[in-house]
């Protein structure tokens, strides 16, 4: 378990993280729901510290991360961990149902017709609640299983009809958890193609 836990921890997935907090990435305050002091900082999200308890504490079961990436890339993966459930008895607190949003902040490409995107047309609502009137379009909504011993699970971004534009800043809106009264992310990955 160690070795497997060492291995997944520092990125075994051989794919770049372009939402690590020591490559560059930031959490973005004012696009990240308000997390009280006493909890951990949302930015533990971005570490590779999985730690039991060394998470970022959603002060309620919903609430949204917003990160400007490391570097501006086109997105095709993103990857979600939790704690092995051979460290804990209870996994309710991890996330359930996530949306990755990309706030457009490039003109080009021309954004395609999102009127025609099954993703778009899932969507509760046409943005996360903290988006401070920002254009944003969904790239993939997601279910994070607890039921599987893949700790970190990764999620296949290009099939949105978006997956072609390039994004340096993204938004994490986690809907809800299994069955607990707040939620507790411990990892967020964002993979991708970088553009200079």
């Amino acid at each position: 378990l160690e070795s497997r836990f060492f291995h997944h921890s520092r990125g075994g997935l051989a794919c770049q993280d372009f939402a690590y907090r020591f490559a560059g990435a930031q959490i973005l305050e004012d696009l990240t729901t308000p997390t009280p002091p006493e909890l951990n900082a949302p930015y533990v999200a971005l570490d590779d510290d999985l730690r039991v308890g060394r998470c970022w504490r959603v002060p309620q079961i919903s609430g949204q991360l917003g990160i400007r990436l490391s570097h501006r890339i086109k997105i095709t993966h993103l990857s979600v961990d939790h704690i092995p459930q051979e460290l804990v008895l209870d996994r309710m607190h991890a996330p359930r149902d996530i949306i990755l949003w990309g706030v457009i902040d490039s003109p080009s490409p021309p954004l395609p017709q999102h009127e025609a995107d099954p993703i778009w047309d899932a969507m509760p609502r046409r943005g996360p609640l903290l988006n401070r009137g920002l254009m944003v379009v969904p790239l993939v909504a997601i279910q994070y299983n607890i039921t599987t011993t893949e700790f970190v699970q990764t999620f296949n971004v290009s099939h949105s009809i978006f997956a072609n534009h390039t994004f340096s800043t993204v938004i994490i809106e986690v809907l809800n958890n299994w069955g607990a009264d707040w939620t507790c992310v411990y990892r967020i990955r964002i993979h991708g193609e970088a553009v200079f």
